[in-house]
């Protein structure tokens, strides 16, 4: 086979395998207790971090003005 059929393919088929998973795990319910929020997670700076809370980040900023 040439090179770029087989790499087309692997690309393919490791693009699948993301999104399956990506999907399957969309689907997994959240454990019982993981709706809270630690701690130190609200003094953390990064805000783009996924896990922090939106509602946080709104006092922050009114904080800061």
């Amino acid at each position: 086979m040439d090179g770029r059929i087989v790499a087309l393919i692997l690309f393919v088929v490791l693009t699948g395998i993301f999104v399956l998973t990506y999907v399957l795990n969309k689907r997994v319910p959240r454990p019982e207790g993981c709706e809270e929020i630690d701690e130190s997670c609200l003094n953390c700076s990064n805000t783009l971090c996924k896990h922090r809370p939106k509602k946080d980040e709104e006092e922050n900023d009114s904080k800061e003005d």
